[in-house]
């Protein structure tokens, strides 16, 4: 693999030696639970457990809920309350703080990035950004050896050099996975509230719900609002379970909100993967990868969330890239662990 980053995305976007107890770090609520919630979010560890082992992952820790209540926690070398890099689970953060910024009256999803911001004249709208959709492609956030520093957000360096690189399709007519956009949405949510990214969403998304912990990672800080929030397990499942529910975002049918539709029923909404679930409502999920080597250092980190119709919800980091398809086979094992009857 060259040193160069991979893409903060999903390996497979549309289908989808267990540690000894000494190295084991695990708690529950204390709030009890039923029977057959305990026999489910077992089944979910254990899934869970097998995976961690089969790929030699060192280092991870998982977080289940059901009905939005915490069940289980869950770690290797690691505790889930820990914060830990979360890579593309980033996005889902910046679409919510989108979300919150046109709830607000500040913008709409039609909006042209270049009203906003003449400094980049661009007359891609907001949707067309949250949705891979803007005809951007280059995306020049895969060569972080080109990138003049990681230590600030660099959004407007990062945005500019994309729409130099022009665009290779009209906006709209194709998803095309692109770090950049969201580079250009955190730019959009610094201009309008006059504070930094990460400022902004942290008061206007992640505070709300009581998530204090969260920062950018200061190894990455150049990734901010597109894959550089560190979030430990516990603390993204809070996101999730404030966000989403068994059928819409923020109470908003996900249909209602900018999505683009895929191949095999799936969507692409605002940092999230939708598609109709079992039970009359919506599957919500998005993974992150981050392989690169800076510094003669390599940077190894990866994340999945899922909330699923039925109530079940997980959040997992590990210290793997998961390059190869590996958190395809996380996502199918633990949908049947949480289907399981």
């Amino acid at each position: 693999m060259p040193a160069t980053a991979c893409r903060l995305s999903l390996i497979a976007i549309i289908s989808l030696t267990l540690c000894t107890t000494s190295c084991i770090k695990q708690s529950t609520s204390s709030t009890e639970h039923s029977n057959s919630t305990r026999q489910r979010s077992a089944a979910i560890v254990a899934e869970w457990s097998k995976w961690v082992a089969k790929h030699n992952v060192t280092r991870a820790s998982i977080a289940i809920s059901y009905n939005g209540e915490l069940v289980e926690q869950k770690g290797k070398w690691s505790k889930a309350t820990s914060p830990a890099p979360v890579a593309s689970l980033s996005k889902a953060i910046t679409g919510i703080c989108i979300l919150q910024l046109v709830d607000n009256g500040l913008l709409t999803y039609d909006t042209q990035l270049q009203s906003i911001i003449p400094e980049l004249p661009a007359k891609v709208s907001i949707a067309s950004l949250l949705t891979h959709s803007s005809g951007f492609r280059k995306d020049i956030t895969q060569q972080p050896a080109d990138y003049p520093g990681v230590d600030q957000e660099y959004l407007m360096w990062v945005s500019q050099q994309e729409l130099a690189s022009g665009t290779s399709a009209n906006e709209g007519d194709n998803y095309s996975y692109n770090n950049s956009n969201y580079a250009m949405l955190g730019a959009v949510i610094s201009k309008l509230t006059r504070k930094t990214y990460e400022q902004a969403c942290s008061e206007l998304v992640l505070e709300p719900p009581g998530i204090s912990s969260a920062s950018l990672n200061p190894k990455w800080r150049i990734m901010s609002s597109w894959g550089g929030w560190k979030i430990s397990s516990a603390d993204y499942l809070k996101f999730v379970n404030a966000y989403f529910g068994h059928k819409d975002v923020q109470g908003k049918s996900p249909h209602d909100l900018p999505n683009f539709a895929l191949n095999g029923g799936a969507s692409y909404g605002m940092g999230y993967l939708f598609r109709p679930g079992r039970n009359g409502g919506y599957n919500f999920w998005h993974s992150g990868r981050w392989h690169t080597n800076r510094g003669g250092v390599k940077y190894r980190f990866g994340s999945f969330f899922a909330q699923w119709d039925n109530g079940w919800a997980v959040s997992t980091n590990y210290n793997i890239s998961a390059i190869n398809g590996e958190d395809g086979e996380l996502d199918r094992l633990l949908a049947t662990a949480a289907h399981r009857q």
